[in-house]
């Protein structure tokens, strides 16, 4: 014999024309608390009481926890929301990083963290959102919200209590880079103010923010020197700091790269190599004079032109000087100079061999056993 229940399930009339129940239960946890259990939809009575009673019990073991209540403007104040703190941490952050990476904190918090949880409060995240947030299709901004958990303390704001361990990013192990003949045909498709730009890269090893923050004063045409002192970075608006690693170096020019840069005063100012004045503006004398990203254009339609099945970019023009250095035996500590790495693995990643460079190597051995 069933036992009788205090469920009581309504009945009532669904759009269907069908009879269904629905039930109105208040249940009480360990603690007194008290959760209001509705549901409707059950085509039976004795289907309302079976899932009452089983959220039932679960409040009373405390599986379903006591719902939030409405919070107060007073309380609104005392935790401000994620938007919020990421307001307060902007401040904090303009004077201790560099303009373009708040900027980049700025663009991604925007697209990727904001829909997430930017109207929640920053301290009741619970681990759900959390594992959202570590769960961004972009590693940055994951990234970007570790920081935000590292930083709120400083500026006296309570963190989640909850476990954040977004994935680590994976570096793509193999360096593409063009070989000779590739450059070439990509060379030759590029718009004739873009070429000299894309031999300078080529030869010098240099990054595009670099390459768009050099000025003619920066290079030594007696010495065939270039000297790397800036970076063009968009934060929001056009701007230049220091290189990436916070110190100038000095780069060798090669025959080819003189003449690049010859053939842009050429077609800047109408003559071999501009006259400058002593105490000019370096910016006001650069090298590049268009967007970069039209470069950046430029270079993946001659890519793709050419019928390469590999990327054709900037940085990929900056994997193919370190290549081609290492296969012409170029040690890799004069490599890591001539880049920029203060780090010698940082220097191997980017020297990335073809098998017939291997090949070749091999043939040598082979050479001293049978000579």
């Amino acid at each position: 014999m069933s036992r009788k229940s205090d469920i009581e399930p309504f009945p009532y009339v669904s759009p269907k024309g069908k009879t269904a129940f629905r039930v109105d239960y208040c249940a009480h946890d360990l603690d007194g608390h008290v959760h209001r259990l509705r549901r409707q939809g059950f085509p039976t009575r004795a289907a309302a009481i079976r899932w009452t009673e089983a959220r039932a019990s679960e409040v009373k073991l405390g599986i379903i926890r006591q719902p939030r209540r409405k919070r107060t403007a007073a309380a609104d104040d005392a935790l401000p929301t994620t938007d919020q703190v990421f307001e307060i941490l902007l401040d904090y952050w303009k004077g201790r990083l560099k303009p373009a990476t708040v900027y980049t904190y700025q663009v991604k918090y925007k697209n990727h963290i904001r829909p997430v949880c930017g109207s929640r409060v920053f301290a009741e995240l619970d681990q759900r959102t959390l594992n959202a947030v570590a769960a961004c299709s972009n590693p940055g901004a994951a990234s970007i919200f570790k920081v935000m958990l590292r930083d709120a303390p400083r500026v006296g704001i309570k963190a989640p209590e909850g476990m954040y361990n977004p994935p680590a990013h994976k570096r793509n192990p193999r360096i593409v880079f063009l070989e000779p003949s590739e450059a070439q045909a990509v060379r030759e498709l590029l718009p004739v103010q873009v070429r000299p730009l894309f031999t300078i890269l080529v030869t010098t090893g240099l990054r595009s923010a670099e390459l768009f923050g050099l000025s003619f004063l920066d290079i030594d045409r007696k010495r065939s020197l270039l000297y790397v002192k800036r970076n063009f970075v968009y934060a929001p608006g056009p701007t230049f700091n220091s290189p990436k690693n916070g110190k100038s170096r000095c780069v060798p020019l090669a025959r080819a790269t003189m003449t690049a840069l010859e053939e842009i005063s050429m077609h800047l100012h109408g003559c071999p190599w501009p006259e400058i004045p002593a105490d000019a503006d370096p910016t006001s004398w650069l090298v590049a004079r268009f967007c970069m990203s039209y470069f950046r254009q430029c270079l993946t339609e001659a890519g793709r032109a050419a019928g390469l099945h590999k990327q054709c970019s900037p940085h990929v023009l900056r994997h193919t000087a370190a290549s081609w250095l290492v296969q012409s035996g170029t040690p890799l500590e004069v490599i890591a100079e001539i880049l920029g790495h203060f780090d010698l693995s940082v220097t191997k990643a980017y020297s990335h061999l073809k098998p017939g460079h291997l090949t070749s190597s091999v043939e040598r051995l082979s050479s001293l056993l049978n000579p």
